[in-house]
């Protein structure tokens, strides 16, 4: 299996929510803000989604967790 695909397995398999929140923000380039009203949550769930998302594609994917300096810009 290719790393694209084993990449793409993951977010799959990630909770409904940490999909979303990781499909919005790094597919479409969206803000946290854009995130936020479109999810119908704050911004400070955004990022703690995110979070968790990251950590568990980390986990899954076999990878260290690196902080990306990501603001939610």
């Amino acid at each position: 299996m290719s790393a694209h695909n084993e990449v793409w397995d993951a977010v799959r398999a990630l909770p409904d929510r940490q999909r979303t929140a990781i499909s919005l923000h790094y597919l479409l380039d969206l803000p946290y803000v854009e995130v936020a009203e479109l999810m119908g949550m704050a911004e400070g769930t955004v990022a703690a989604t995110l979070a968790a998302g990251r950590r568990q594609l980390a986990k899954t994917l076999g990878e260290p967790l690196t902080e990306e300096g990501d603001s939610g810009g």
